[in-house]
């Protein structure tokens, strides 16, 4: 969700300044060729790793699988066909492909505006430049909030090591103080004599 913004705003604005529809054109039929081609390998991944059978070994109980669950999983993906991909991208083409992340169905959704901006020209460039800078804001804010996570993160691993150092010092007095080495001494004086072999 807070990656929508951004993506929906970078191809609206993108789109819309081209000079030539015809390279819009060209832009949305490389980034479906990408898509696609993603997908394919994607796919043969998953067929190469489902030949190699992980977890055929593990030792499941079949009381804690949940069978509907998996039918239901199971029955949705075997009744997709060939024409439920772009049916469906151009069903979810709204804000609920905003809400669950879908990519296809938000790049559809970001073309039919940013195609007409393009069309109209010279006289929708106050609404493009309006776009592209809440997209230069979405871009600023997700970076400052993964640089103030990075140093969130930074912060705690130092208060955790320097922790560990205090335990581990407290822990392990040195050997000048006089109770340690009474304690050593003692403890040597009350194990059983070594036994010499010749």
């Amino acid at each position: 969700m807070r990656l929508a913004p951004s993506v929906f705003a970078s191809l609206v604005v993108g789109i819309a300044r081209m000079n030539e529809i015809h390279a819009a054109g060209r832009v949305g039929m490389k980034a479906i060729v990408y898509f696609e081609n993603a997908s394919t390998l994607a796919l043969a991944i998953g067929l190469v790793v489902d030949a190699m059978k992980p977890g055929a070994r593990m030792n499941v109980e079949p009381a804690h699988v949940d069978g509907a669950a998996v039918a239901a999983h199971a029955n949705h993906a075997r009744r997709r066909g060939a024409i439920d991909f772009p049916m469906g991208t151009c069903r979810r083409a709204s804000s609920r492909a905003f809400a669950s992340g879908e990519m296809p169905g938000m790049f559809f959704f970001a073309l039919l505006p940013a195609v007409s901006l393009a069309q109209r020209g010279a006289r929708t460039a106050p609404f493009v430049d309006m776009t592209d800078s809440s997209r230069r804001r979405c871009s600023a804010w997700r970076a400052s909030r993964a640089r103030g996570a990075l140093a969130n993160a930074h912060r705690s691993t130092s208060r955790a090591t320097a922790r560990r150092r205090s335990i581990r010092h407290r822990s392990a007095p040195g050997r000048a103080d006089p109770a340690y080495r009474l304690r050593r001494s003692l403890a040597f004086s009350a194990a059983p004599p070594m036994r010499r072999f010749a």
